[in-house]
């Protein structure tokens, strides 16, 4: 049982706590390889969307680039020159000549690129404008101003106008002001195919819960696959902490309307612009949620497990172990009919069956040794009681002897009453017990003959015997060997006002009989020797009479809580004090 309580950790707390170790680090380990897995999702979704929107973005800067560049080339042409500076000189048949080849050239232009949706030019010498379509129309002098206007004050390479988004370029280069003379000869306006720029822009992303948008950096104009959406985000794109225009490559997250998006796009330099994909992140981690449900399942297999395996241990282990340590705690308080049964043919049951088989040899052995203990002790008592009878005959003999020799006639009369009565006291009884009552008062008779002796030099006191204990029996001659020590060694040297008191009392279920005299008392040294021949092993004691014998007797007849106890006394002598266990009776 102290074993048990020193336990910290049991076996089976041992062998849960390493499985959930185990557990744990495995559910650790799938944990952090399910985050990591969802981190290089992110990564894959934004390197796979950042190259789709490069591709896309190069593409169209190398597109516009070689338009730019066929345009700086066409507006330099020589016909086109020649009809927008000569055209009032020249008859019509060479205008129409022009025209045509200048039609067929913008026709090639325009099959230079399928983001080009339509050209003009734009001749206010003809008052025409010539189309890539084929088509010749009037050219109205408000709508070369409003053109011109438009090229003027917008210097981006795209121009938005009417909601279209054209390359335009004037002949001559330079500034401009409204005035007539000023105006440029000609104006050549490309414009692009909205078409093809929405196509590409669906193309990058074709989810319809996230979006794209390409818009110039000063936000003048905008394409965007949701226009809502974009006027939800402009303030975020055009934010200086969230797009730089320096940034090629821009990856941020922001949240709207309680949703949090990835922002992934890039800045053309050349262009002047910015492309812009937008995604919720719940469609980003669409395929990392099924991971995600796995974990959950992950965590719900896991406490499961744990569970079980709990209920497994418990029933397999704990439960056996736990019948063991309350078979060794009933065996500890002495409780050898314990019978341990297990229904289950493992190791426990053969183990049960030896802790069975050993508890009945050992109940076994126990009864041949209590046996032969009871035997031994019962011996032993009858020698220490036969050694103590004829050591109170020796010292009452030679009192007589020294009375006669005094010729004290009387108190040989008094002292051979008592001393018959004394002895037919002793000789009646062949019981190795007697009446406590009967013990005290064979304790005053030997008072009675010892009064004769030391006349009035020595007075004893007797208290009041509690009631209950008349019928309490004693071993015999436990106090009057008592009594004896302190008239021959506490009261040896005393002349006068000599004390013996003797008290009784019971406290629980001890007897307590003090004896204490006001004599010489004992020397401290005397005194811890004393001790410790009472408290060492009888076995090894070659004192046989006076207090060890009867401390011996007691511990044999009550156990080791009895015997007696000696100090030095509040009289100023020797105290000794019987206990008696009563419950051991």
């Amino acid at each position: 049982m102290k074993m048990h309580r020193n336990m910290k950790v049991s076996v089976f707390h041992k062998l849960f706590f390493v499985f959930l170790a185990v557990i744990v680090t495995f559910y650790g380990v799938s944990l952090y390889a399910n985050i990591q897995g969802a981190k290089h999702l992110e990564q894959e979704v934004s390197r796979s969307t950042l190259d789709n929107i490069r591709f896309f973005s190069r593409t169209l800067e190398g597109d516009i680039l070689r338009i730019n560049e066929a345009k700086k080339q066409f507006i330099n042409d020589y016909e086109l020159q020649k009809l927008s500076i000569a055209a009032n000189t020249m008859t019509d048949y060479q205008k129409i000549h022009l025209i045509q080849n200048l039609q067929h050239r913008l026709i090639e232009l325009k099959m230079s690129s399928s983001y080009i949706s339509n050209i003009d030019v734009h001749i206010p010498i003809l008052n025409r404008t010539i189309c890539s379509d084929s088509s010749i129309s009037n050219l109205q002098p408000e709508k070369y101003v409003s053109v011109f206007k438009a090229f003027n004050n917008d210097k981006g390479l795209i121009i938005s106008k009417d909601g279209e988004l054209y390359l335009n370029l004037a002949y001559p280069y330079g500034e401009y002001t409204e005035k007539g003379s000023r105006l440029p000869l000609y104006i050549v306006t490309i414009k692009l195919s909205k078409d093809k720029l929405y196509q590409q822009l669906f193309d990058v992303f074709s989810s319809t819960e996230g979006g794209t948008v390409l818009f110039e950096n000063r936000g003048s104009w905008a394409l965007a696959t949701d226009f809502e959406m974009w006027n939800e985000l402009k303030d975020f794109f055009i934010h200086p902490d969230i797009i730089k225009p320096t940034d090629e490559k821009i990856v941020n997250k922001i949240r709207v309307n309680n949703e949090e998006l990835w922002l992934m796009g890039s800045y053309s330099n050349y262009l002047g612009i910015y492309f812009f994909t937008y995604i919720p992140t719940r469609i980003v981690l669409r395929s990392y949620t099924h991971f995600r449900h796995w974990v959950w399942y992950l965590s719900v297999f896991s406490i499961l497990m744990v569970l079980l395996y709990n209920f497994w241990i418990r029933r397999l282990f704990a439960v056996p172990l736990n019948k063991f340590v309350i078979a060794f705690k009933e065996v500890e308080e002495g409780n050898l009919d314990f019978c341990i049964q297990h229904r289950s043919n493992d190791e426990f049951r053969y183990l049960y069956g030896q802790f069975n088989i050993m508890i009945d040899k050992l109940k076994d052995y126990i009864q041949q040794i209590y046996i032969q203990q009871i035997q031994m002790q019962h011996a032993e008592l009858k020698q220490l009681q036969y050694h103590i009878k004829p050591h109170f005959l020796y010292n009452s003999i030679f009192l007589i002897y020294r009375m006669a020799k005094d010729n004290e006639c009387e108190n040989i009369e008094r002292f051979s009453l008592h001393l018959g009565n004394y002895y037919k006291f002793i000789t009646r009884n062949k019981s190795d017990e007697i009446l406590f009552i009967d013990e005290i008062e064979h304790a005053r008779a030997y008072v009675e003959i010892q009064s004769i002796r030391f006349a009035n030099r020595i007075l004893v006191s007797f208290g009041d015997i509690p009631p209950g204990l008349e019928e309490f029996r004693i071993p015999f001659l436990i106090v009057q060997p008592l009594i004896e020590n302190a008239y021959q060694h506490g009261l040896k040297s005393v002349e006068r006002d000599g004390k013996i008191s003797v008290r009784i009392n019971t406290e629980r279920n001890f007897l307590h009989i003090t004896i204490e005299d006001n004599g010489i008392g004992m020397q401290e040294k005397k005194l811890c020797d004393l001790q410790k021949k009472l408290n060492h092993d009888k076995s090894s004691q070659q004192l046989t009479t006076g207090l060890v014998n009867v401390h011996q007797r007691l511990r044999i007849k009550y156990g080791s809580g009895s015997g007696i106890r000696i100090s030095q006394g509040a009289m100023g002598g020797t105290c000794v004090i019987i206990d008696i266990n009563m419950g051991r009776q």
